[in-house]
C-alpha cells in the first residue's frame, strides 16, 4: 500500500499510546488495559486528513529490560518501524524522566534527526520537564489535560508535519490477516480480564476453505487449561464471540483454535519466524 505519510506512536509501557491513538482516529481502534505491556504487536488503521492518506501506527512499549530475548526483539521492531516512518509521536508522562531518558538516547540521535517529531505529555498539568526540552523546541510539544480537545490539539498540530506533495514516496506492507489477529487478541484479553494469561501470543492465522485456524502461543500449561476452560466452555465461548465479529468481513463457518506451551518469549527461532 502507498501512503503519503507513515505516522507511528511511540513511547514507554502504559503511557497513554493507544489512548491518543484512539483520539486522533475518533474511535476504538486500540484496546486500552491497565496492565504494562498489553500491546505486543503493531496496530494499523489508514487515517485521512484534508485528504491526505496515511498510515497511522501504535506500537508495544518500549521496555528497559533484558530479562528476556522478547525485550531485545521488541526494540529490533521498534526501530523497524521508526526508520518506515517519516513522522512520530512520542507519548509520555512528565514524570518519567529516568527511563525517558535511556529510551531518548537511544533513538534520537540514530532517528529523531531525519524525522518530523510531535511530542505529547499525556495528562499532565505541569510544566515541561526539562529533559523533553534538552532534545526537542518547545513547538513540539504538547501537554494533554482534561480540559482541551485533545483530538483538535493533536490534529492541529499534525497537519503542519505531514507530507502534502503529489507523489506518494512511503511504502508499507501491511501483513495478511492482521484484523483477525488483533480482534482475537482483543476477546480473549477482554474475556479473561481477570485471569488473563499475559505471555499469550496469536503467531500465525489461517484461511483454509470457510475455515479459519488461529495459532495461539502461551508458556505455561495453567494458561492454556484457563483459556480451555472447563469441559472447553471457555474456548468455544472465544470462537462464537470471533465468529459473529468476523462474519461481516469474511465467510467463514469455522473456528480452530490451536494452542501451543512454549518459552515463545526466549525463543529466538520462534521470534525471528514470527514476531520480526
Amino acid at each position: 500500500m502507498k501512503f503519503k505519510n507513515i505516522i507511528s506512536i511511540i513511547g514507554l509501557t502504559n503511557v497513554g499510546k493507544s489512548y491518543i491513538y484512539n483520539k486522533i482516529l475518533g474511535k476504538l481502534k486500540s484496546f486500552i488495559h491497565p496492565k504494562n505491556n498489553f500491546t505486543i504487536d503493531l496496530i494499523y488503521n489508514i487515517f485521512y486528513i484534508n485528504n491526505i492518506k496515511n498510515l497511522i501506527i501504535d506500537t508495544p512499549g518500549f521496555i528497559n529490560n533484558k530479562s528476556t530475548i522478547y525485550s531485545i526483539y521488541l526494540i529490533k521492531k521498534l526501530y523497524n518501524i521508526i526508520e518506515y516512518s517519516n513522522i512520530i509521536i512520542y507519548v509520555t508522562k512528565n514524570y518519567r524522566d529516568i527511563n525517558d531518558n535511556i529510551f531518548l538516547t537511544k533513538i534520537k540521535y540514530n532517528f529523531f534527526k531525519k524525522k518530523k517529531i510531535l511530542i505529547i505529555l499525556n495528562k499532565e498539568n505541569k510544566k515541561i520537564n526539562n529533559i523533553y526540552l534538552k532534545y526537542f523546541n518547545i513547538n513540539e510539544i504538547i501537554i494533554i489535560n482534561k480540559s482541551k480537545n485533545i483530538r483538535k490539539t493533536i490534529l492541529k498540530k499534525l497537519i503542519l508535519l505531514l507530507n502534502t506533495n503529489k507523489e506518494y514516496n512511503y511504502y508499507f506492507y501491511k501483513y495478511n490477516n492482521y484484523y483477525i489477529r488483533y480482534l482475537v487478541r482483543n476477546l480473549i484479553f477482554t474475556e479473561f480480564y481477570k485471569e488473563i494469561p499475559y505471555s499469550i501470543f496469536i503467531y500465525n492465522i489461517k484461511i483454509i476453505n470457510y475455515n479459519i485456524i488461529i495459532y495461539l502461543a502461551v508458556e505455561k500449561d495453567s494458561q492454556k487449561r484457563i483459556i480451555l476452560g472447563y469441559n472447553l466452555n471457555r474456548i468455544n465461548k472465544i470462537k462464537n464471540n470471533i465468529l459473529k465479529n468476523i462474519s461481516n468481513k469474511y465467510k467463514i463457518s469455522n473456528i480452530i483454535l490451536k494452542i501451543k506451551i512454549l518459552k515463545w518469549k526466549n525463543n529466538k527461532y520462534f521470534l525471528n519466524k514470527y514476531y520480526l
